[in-house]
């Protein structure tokens, strides 16, 4: 029997790593029970989650570097005979990557573990979208934990603002396709219960819209995400004037893009020649209605501080009204691409 002095032991739950003097390395139990003998592996990682990276030499490769996974057990889970292991010690991380004759593949540290090769992996932000060979997609964040466990949805769209369409099935509707959003966290923000969702990603869109029993409505990609049924809509050339149920007034492209927030003005009128009369609410005033008009990017082209303004439609100016004087405004001060109309002038005038 040898007696070798230990140089290091470091305890992970019911094992413990143990370095002797003569560099061998070995994992014990609580208890002294050997479960990784001392030399089979010339280096173990610290464990973590259970699992450690172990490196051994091989006679017969040219490359005697060898790496490979152990879990407390003495298991070899992830056989040694990389090249490279990613370390994992220490960090939130549910995956890790193992590289060999130059290629590297996606390990998650499950129990089983699992050794999977990436058909795709695209990052966003922070967050990296991950399609499986086996066509499972999964999101994993830039130190490896996951937040979208692989095969949860069937499909993940690329994120957009934060946040992606998904696709997942169900085994009680006669419809099994289910359309849901995401956000980067994971986080189920409109649930997967719909028949279809408009595609979002690559477009400068702050809306977009679900389908549900062959209704549609309007989801406003905020944070956190607003899902709004309409009470009505009405194009004005490229802009979109919305109401919604909740008596919110706003202004979306034909891309979906926001160009006056829900809420900010109380009323909205119909776009005539690129401009609209709005009303707001303020804390401040004793009359807390005032007027104002918009234009088609939902610049305030004349304030919101007149006490009343006339409707302006066929016509090439309005009148405004302000603590009791009545002034007259040309539209084409406000928009000067509108060209002048002697017809609705005259009509104005008579």
């Amino acid at each position: 029997m040898i007696h070798m002095e230990i140089l290091s032991e470091k305890v992970f739950g019911k094992v413990k790593l143990v370095r002797l003097t003569d560099y061998r390395y070995g994992v014990v139990t609580e208890n002294g029970e050997i479960v990784v003998p001392f030399g089979k592996y010339v280096w173990i990682d610290y464990f973590e989650r259970g699992l450690a990276r172990v490196i051994k030499y091989t006679k017969d490769d040219p490359k005697p570097e060898k790496w490979g996974i152990i879990n407390d057990k003495g298991m070899e889970v992830l056989p040694a005979e990389y090249d490279s292991i990613q370390g994992f010690y220490g960090k939130k991380s549910d995956t890790t990557r193992a590289w060999k004759d130059g290629a590297s593949k996606l390990v998650i540290l499950n129990d089983p573990i699992e050794f999977k090769e990436t058909l795709c992996e695209k990052a966003f932000g922070n967050v990296k979208l991950v399609r499986l060979a086996d066509y499972r997609y999964g999101v994993v964040t830039e130190n490896g934990e996951i937040v979208v466990p692989f095969g949860k949805y069937v499909w993940i769209d690329y994120f957009e603002r934060g946040l992606a369409r998904v696709i997942k099935y169900t085994k009680d509707d006669p419809k099994p396709e289910k359309w849901g959003i995401i956000n980067d966290k994971g986080m189920e923000v409109l649930p997967a219960e719909y028949d279809s969702i408009q595609g979002f990603y690559g477009k400068k869109s702050d809306t977009t819209r679900a389908w549900k029993d062959g209704a549609s409505k309007l989801v406003i990609l905020n944070d956190p995400i607003e899902f709004k049924e309409t009470l009505c809509e009405k194009a004005f050339g490229n802009v979109k004037l919305v109401r919604l149920a909740d008596y919110r007034y706003g202004v979306v492209t034909e891309n979906g893009e926001i160009v006056v927030p829900f809420g900010k003005y109380v009323w909205i009128d119909y776009f005539e020649r690129g401009l609209a009369r709005v009303i707001k609410y303020t804390k401040d005033d004793p009359k807390p209605e005032k007027w104002g008009i918009i234009n088609d990017k939902g610049m305030e082209v004349l304030p919101a501080e007149y006490d009343s303004i006339w409707n302006f439609m066929n016509r090439d100016s309005t009148r405004v009204v302000k603590n009791g004087i009545v002034s007259t405004v040309f539209l084409r001060d406000l928009n000067p691409n509108l060209e002048y109309s002697r017809i609705a002038n005259e009509k104005h005038r008579g």
